[in-house]
């Protein structure tokens, strides 16, 4: 259920339209032209989700270009906080941190220091191999633009 403390945060966030929510995702899915003219970009798609649990969560969902040890999609998640006018957020584990910036209908991820994903695909809860995908901060892998789209 949501929370009052959730709406403030999202509405301090993210503006007021999205104060009655109770997730928020934005995405991005890069065109064959884009990938052609950034042919070091490991993502092809990416999906960020926040949402209240016991405190503001992030998720984030990539699907990769090329297959990285046999993987082609990715995920993990953590905590976040609001500092300095941006959403800082890391993933469990010490799986790294990025600062999420939002501005309005579209957002910007920047991985702040090397993030570290799990493959999803016929994979087991206690699969301990799963840290495949690691996006670095840096020009072709570092710093993605996101729009709002419906957690549907």
């Amino acid at each position: 259920m949501k929370t009052a403390l959730f709406a403030l945060i999202l509405a301090s966030f993210t503006g007021a339209a999205f104060a009655q929510e109770t997730a928020i995702c934005f995405e991005r899915k890069y065109s064959a032209e884009h990938l052609r003219q950034n042919p070091k970009q490991q993502v092809k798609t990416i999906r960020v989700t926040l949402t209240q649990e016991d405190n503001l969560y992030n998720s984030i969902e990539i699907e990769t270009r090329k297959p990285i040890k046999g993987h082609t999609k990715f995920s993990s998640g953590g905590g976040c906080r609001i500092a300095t006018g941006a959403l800082h957020c890391g993933f469990d584990a010490d799986g790294g941190n990025f600062l999420f910036d939002d501005q309005g209908k579209q957002a910007f991820l920047k991985v702040s220091s090397a993030l570290f994903l799990y493959h999803t695909e016929n994979s087991t809860e206690d699969e301990s191999e799963g840290r495949d995908l690691i996006l670095s901060p840096g020009a072709a892998n570092g710093v993605y633009r996101l729009n709002s789209v419906p957690c549907n």
